[in-house]
């Protein structure tokens, strides 16, 4: 089984006549019974109800909305201005620019969006956070994935990667038959029950290309957009035939499931709050003091940020040589600046430890993030250092072990191992789109990025009953 998101970015508000591709494709969906996630600009949708399209408004309205934000890659765009800012301003500023949109959103179309989609190659972490926030819990057109076809869990948000766009078919003589290849092979890359996003944009239907206004950070005055040319008509007719035939015969492949982003969540939506007991904080515990990476037991999941939450609660906690009988998960972020790493080995006191717990947990609770540097002694150490040592006295509370009088954190990884993954670890943003200025690098985003790989974890499925009999129960 594969579950299939066919995803559209609706972008195009400098060219008129672009509309005409939301059209068309609403008619191509509507008449194969097929849902559409459509990831809409708010200044696209502002632009339909000027222009008095409520027709399209409307058949928008009956399938899954999204944000592509507030204005795409009209400047200030998410990750040129989030490269020059500390992690809470930056956070702060992605929610004051994006929750006009998703509050027209909201109004244009009778629903919060179910995701947020990022604009080109725009984003970073805080814009994670920032959505969140806004109440918007899916990033969609996500730079990862747990692995291909699974989401992952990254800074509170669910991220599904896009996988086979229908753009690059358009020029081709062998389009019906290319599409059906393309979807085969991407589908044979994808693990089992896991979900696949084709994606394309509308207005290419109607449209030879996207216009270069914005082109290397350029923010001219409205009166001097240029827009995109258009097709011929008989061109978007064909094109238009080529996928009509393409959809009837997508609708016929066994084992395939059409599904949104908002039904994703709900396949992997997690309770509030999830408790620990003992038992199992002791084995997240000790995975940790190995490895720095998530841990997964059956139907639990931690982030390494989780573990360490839930190790310096019960630390904080632990009286006359006993760990609490339960421990909460609390979902803090990453470091938000990059944390020292020892040079040599260092002794502290088993004692040192614990108190810094008692003072670590209340921290976390206001702050919401792990430290990025900690005082032991006469040392600064990372929060990595400190989980091993920290998760080596929960290891010897559970044993019933007296602890010892002091112990030696010595020079290890600061950064999960993901981190080290190719995708992440080679994550670059210069000359990965033409929209951003050319000298662009990015690299504070990118160090933020890594940074928060401590939040992530793949996504575990949830028990979820069918609707009919979630139905039948309500009765």
């Amino acid at each position: 089984m594969v579950n299939v998101i066919l995803s559209f970015d609706t972008e195009e508000y400098e060219t008129p006549g672009s509309h005409e591709g939301a059209r068309l494709w609403l008619d191509l969906l509507e008449k194969h019974r097929l849902p559409g996630s459509f990831c809409v600009v708010s200044e696209k949708a502002r632009l339909l109800v000027a222009d008095g399209r409520r027709d399209i408004v409307q058949r928008l309205a009956g399938h899954e909305i999204s944000s592509h934000t507030d204005r795409h890659c009209r400047p200030p765009m998410h990750a040129v201005y989030l490269d020059g800012m500390e992690w809470e301003a930056g956070v702060e500023r992605v929610v004051r620019e994006e929750a006009p949109g998703v509050s027209d959103l909201r109004a244009i179309f009778g629903r919060q969006p179910a995701s947020w989609c990022k604009p080109g190659a725009s984003w970073g972490p805080q814009s994670c956070v920032g959505f969140e926030r806004l109440g918007v819990p899916v990033f969609s057109d996500a730079p990862f994935e747990a692995e291909p076809g699974w989401p992952l869990w990254y800074c509170g948000q669910l991220l599904l990667k896009y996988h086979m766009s229908l753009d690059g078919f358009r020029g081709r003589t062998d389009r019906v038959s290319g599409l059906a290849r393309a979807f085969e092979q991407t589908r044979r890359g994808i693990v089992r029950d896991g979900y696949l996003v084709i994606y394309t944009h509308p207005c290419l239907l109607v449209m030879r290309s996207f216009p270069d206004n914005f082109r290397y950070g350029a923010d001219p005055p409205r009166h001097k957009w240029v827009p995109a040319p258009l097709l011929p008509a008989d061109w978007t007719r064909a094109w238009v035939r080529d996928l009509d035939e393409w959809l009837g015969w997508l609708k016929t492949r066994p084992g395939v499931r059409f599904v949104g982003y908002r039904e994703m969540l709900e396949r992997f939506r997690e309770p509030e709050m999830r408790w620990l007991t003992r038992g199992r904080l002791a084995a997240a515990a000790g995975h940790a003091a190995r490895r720095l990476t998530h841990y997964a037991s059956g139907r639990l999941g931690l982030s390494p940020a989780e573990i360490f939450g839930a190790v310096v609660w019960a630390l904080a906690r632990a009286e006359q040589g006993r760990l609490p009988a339960r421990t909460p998960v609390r979902r803090p972020l990453g470091p938000t600046r990059t944390p020292p790493r020892l040079s040599g080995p260092v002794r502290v006191s088993s004692e040192e430890i614990l108190r810094r717990c008692r003072t670590l947990d209340r921290r976390l609770s206001e702050e919401r993030a792990l430290p990025s540097s900690l005082g032991l002694g006469a040392a600064r150490v990372g929060p990595g250092a400190f989980l091993r040592a920290a998760a080596r006295l929960v290891a010897r509370l559970d044993a019933g072990r007296a602890l010892p009088t002091s112990m030696t954190l010595r020079p290890a990884p600061e950064l999960p191992d993901l981190a080290s993954r190719r995708d992440i670890a080679g994550l670059r943003f210069k000359d990965t789109w033409s929209m951003f200025p050319r000298d662009f690098e990015g690299k504070r985003i990118i160090r933020a990025a890594r940074l928060q790989t401590w939040t992530a974890r793949p996504a575990l499925a949830q028990r979820v009953p069918p609707a009919g009999q979630a139905r039948r129960r309500r009765r």
